[in-house]
């Protein structure tokens, strides 16, 4: 008797109602089959079940920091300092409430980066998103342009972060950290 050949395909935990909301828990949906496993065979009503294709950039980490406001020239200097101290790429919100991080780079670099931030004492300091390893959400439509740039970059409005979130293709993962939609996965 042959041995049985399984399919495994990995759902997302936003098309079930079991996921515990971490990236990529979903439960696996299995087909088996005796006998080889062809290119005509019928996978139709698994794989239609997910929603979109995430897909993890290599070696390369992120975190979100959200704060009252980022105002100190002093304190931003240092941040810049941090970004080119630990080769990461930093975009910061500035100006008035809120004040937004966000930081991307090697795992040593990103988590060098935010404990130096939690040490200027930032009111109202929050890590909305741990650091932990970039799953873009849709490949279609992200810039690459971005790929090895390093140190700290401004933008004045929350929707132009929005925006450079978006392009980099985690638009979803920076507005369930930043608390503005609940369903997003992060």
């Amino acid at each position: 008797m042959e041995s049985p050949n399984v399919i495994a395909v990995k759902l997302s935990s936003s098309s079930t109602s079991g996921g515990s909301g971490q990236r990529g828990d979903g439960p696996s949906r299995c087909i088996t089959t005796t006998g080889p496993i062809t290119d005509n065979m019928k996978l139709t009503n698994t794989v239609s079940r997910v929603p979109s294709v995430h897909m993890s950039k290599p070696g390369l980490w992120n975190a979100l920091i959200r704060t009252h406001h980022i105002t100190s020239r002093k304190k931003v200097t240092k941040l810049k300092q941090a970004a080119a101290l630990h080769a990461v790429f930093v975009l910061l919100r500035s100006g008035s409430s809120p004040g937004i991080m966000f930081v991307e780079g090697p795992e040593i670099g990103v988590e060098a980066w935010v404990a130096a931030v939690q040490k200027l004492r930032y009111k109202d300091y929050q890590l909305a998103s741990r650091p932990a390893p970039v799953i873009v959400e849709d490949s279609t439509g992200v810039q690459e342009s971005d790929a090895g740039r390093q140190g700290l970059h401004e933008t004045e409005s929350v929707r132009d972060f929005g925006e450079q979130m978006a392009n980099r293709g985690i638009h979803a993962w920076w507005r369930k950290g930043m608390g503005y939609s609940q369903n997003d996965q992060l």
